[in-house]
């Protein structure tokens, strides 16, 4: 093995909260993916489809990584998330049931080349080396924390890749109860979270754009 891709530790997909701090969840808009993934693959173009798979197919670090050829249909146009790495094996994804999500041309476009003349159980992503994508090897390579400091969002976790995901979806229009079935929520009330948080976001918008509004007619004079 060679240093720095060793496997990782079972809990290397796990983003760590300091204890007592109560934490919103950031998420990015198109164009901050573009920068993020961008920044990855100067490291490596796998890292960079890795963070735009889980921008817009809104799976967790350890559906990606498990995720295989055969699991894409992209005739129906479909992901199907049948299982995930953790601990150091493959399980059932944390719902504990298989689901679909959506390929949108956006993904169909990352996807397309990385299914090109492969069997249908090799790992969709692969590291530089390779070798199977691990999650703990990717934040150590690109450097995840001075990365994402650096670009602006301190604060961001992979997992809010995920949750950037869900949050285009509502802003879409896609209904509550499929927004559940593609993220794979237990009940409606984590897909409803997620709602609150982008009503929230859009109010914050308003108030932006309403602040710059005003500020603009202080510079007319009335007639």
């Amino acid at each position: 093995m060679k240093l720095g891709d060793l496997r990782a530790s079972p809990m290397g997909d796990v983003d760590r909260v300091r204890a007592g701090v109560e934490r919103g969840t950031p998420t990015l808009t198109v164009e901050d993916v573009s920068a993020l993934a961008a920044a990855c693959d100067r490291v490596s173009p796998r890292y960079g489809d890795y963070v735009r798979l889980a921008a817009f197919l809104g799976m967790r670090a350890g559906e990606l990584t498990a995720l295989q050829v055969g699991d894409i249909d992209l005739n129906l146009g479909v992901v199907t998330v049948r299982r995930a790495f953790s601990a150091g094996s493959l399980q059932t994804p944390k719902s504990r049931r298989t689901r679909q999500v959506p390929v949108t041309q956006t993904v169909r476009t990352v996807l397309e080349p990385l299914l090109l003349d492969r069997s249908k159980s090799a790992p969709v992503l692969v590291g530089p080396l390779s070798g199977r994508l691990y999650h703990s090897n990717f934040r150590t390579k690109v450097q995840w924390s001075a990365l994402v400091s650096r670009l602006g969002w301190p604060d961001l976790f992979f997992h809010d890749l995920r949750a950037t995901a869900i949050v285009l979806w509502i802003r879409a229009g896609v209904p509550l109860s499929t927004v559940r079935a593609l993220a794979g929520h237990a009940s409606l009330t984590t897909t409803d979270r997620y709602a609150r948080l982008a009503r929230n976001d859009l109010s914050g918008a308003a108030a932006q754009i309403d602040s710059y509004i005003d500020g603009q007619q202080w510079q007319h004079h009335p007639r």
